[in-house]
């Protein structure tokens, strides 16, 4: 009979075996062409979005690994519960790095070869833009107007 390398002894008998066992975690792979990221991805508000994502991951994985480290209890359970936990916090810090490290390199490959959209407007700024033109336009035709009528009321 094998046993898992991952389960425990139970002190009342039996053996215990996690139910997420540690999975494999694989290299960063290589990105080919830029066809990795869609298009809807490549814009500024989206790729921020990514960013706090990624960053929130890494400060809370972070912080819940370092918050096992002040466990009290020194008894075989509590022991084992912390050591599993921490192998998933780790797995789970080791992902969100990888993905940042990901993002680095399609933001790498993205610059590039010129695909990023981040300098593009957006339709809002464009709307934003064309009424501020046509306010402009209109408040030069009101000045024309009253100087016009300025000029009438003159004697």
């Amino acid at each position: 009979m094998t046993q898992n390398p991952t389960s425990y002894k139970r002190p009342g008998g039996g053996r215990v075996t996690p139910s997420a066992p540690a999975q494999k975690v694989s290299g960063v792979r290589p990105i080919i062409g830029t066809g990795n990221m869609e298009a809807s991805m490549r814009n500024t508000a989206s790729m921020n979005k990514r960013i706090d994502r990624l960053t929130s991951t890494l400060i809370t994985q972070f912080e819940a690994a370092v918050g096992l480290l002040q466990a009290e209890e020194t008894d075989l359970n509590s022991t084992a519960k912390n050591s599993l936990q921490m192998q998933v916090h780790t797995t789970s810090l080791v992902r969100a790095t990888e993905e940042t490290l990901t993002f680095i390199h399609q933001l790498q490959e993205l610059w590039l070869f010129g695909q990023l959209e981040t300098l593009k407007k957006s339709g809002s700024e464009v709307r934003m833009e064309e009424d501020a033109k046509a306010v402009a336009q209109l408040l030069r035709r009101l000045v024309k107007a009253q100087d016009v009528e300025g000029e009438t009321d003159r004697p």
